[in-house]
């Protein structure tokens, strides 16, 4: 296994949610050099260094093969990967690869929720600027949407969509700590323990994807689908992203009011037509 899944404790491990969990999986299948059986992938992790209780063993196990389980459902793995010892790690199907490569993707596109550098209250107190300054701008500049009070941090800062709740999809503007790349993004959130909403935060993507040419049409940057964020704080993420210079802020709010707006826009109809159906 690479470092992803045994650099987790066992309360860690059992606590992730499946999705999580299964990226990592498949995530730590690519890094593989040498073909091994699912079920010694399972047995070797779940009786590593970190998990030598063996009160853990089977909860752990139980867990890992749920996880292989929900890739196989998704098609992220072929069904036979579990039929026994001989069926190894390389039985990925080809839509599991291109997912891979998304994951991968992803990964390097959220690096910016790693932790913040040693200056981390300059950072902090830099990003309070940035954030209230844009929210000035807008007032000044013809913006509509209304901000979200839980919805703004060093990284985001949160809009609703007209007439749907926050608590399911919002709009966010996204800033990198070095103030070099700049994002907007629809966000849809997934249920979690401990909630209770009967928000399908997936089939909801899973049913504005299948119109994604004619939103790609809409927009002069590639829309970027993440249905399963490497570091997923809300659920599937739509968005555009924009390398900036970072002493320009006074573009770079221009930019993210234009693009939040288009995407309330692009969205709002199509989302409002979905929800009744999921």
């Amino acid at each position: 296994m690479s470092n992803r899944i045994k650099a987790l404790s066992s309360e860690e491990l059992l606590g992730m949610e499946l999705e999580d969990l299964a990226i990592l999986f498949l995530l730590d299948f690519a890094d593989m050099s040498q073909p091994r059986s699912i079920r010694n992938l399972i047995r070797n992790s779940a009786d590593g260094d970190n998990y030598a209780d063996g009160d853990n063993y089977e909860e752990i196990s139980e867990v890992l093969i749920e996880a292989c389980q929900f890739l196989c459902n998704e098609g992220l793995l072929a069904y036979n990967i579990l039929q026994g010892d001989l069926q190894n790690i390389y039985f990925i199907t080809r839509k599991g690869n291109q997912e891979l490569e998304l994951y991968q993707q992803e990964e390097k596109l959220h690096s910016l929720e790693e932790d913040l550098p040693e200056n981390e209250q300059d950072n902090q107190s830099r990003a309070d600027q940035y954030w209230q300054e844009f929210l000035e701008y807008c007032g000044n500049n013809n913006f509509s949407l209304e901000g979200i009070d839980w919805g703004r941090n060093n990284q985001y800062c949160g809009f609703r969509i007209p007439d749907v709740s926050d608590d399911e999809i919002f709009v966010a503007a996204w800033r990198h700590p070095d103030g070099g790349q700049i994002a907007t993004n629809v966000h849809l959130k997934a249920s979690t323990d401990n909630t209770k909403s009967s928000f399908d935060a997936l089939a909801t993507f899973t049913l504005l994807k299948e119109e994604e040419i004619d939103i790609q049409a809409a927009f002069s940057k590639n829309v970027i689908w993440q249905r399963h964020p490497r570091f997923r704080t809300f659920g599937p993420v739509i968005g555009i992203y924009q390398d900036v210079d970072s002493t320009d802020w006074q573009t770079q709010f221009e930019w993210l009011r234009r693009n939040l707006l288009m995407l309330n826009r692009i969205f709002r109809p199509r989302i409002l037509k979905i929800i009744p159906l999921v």
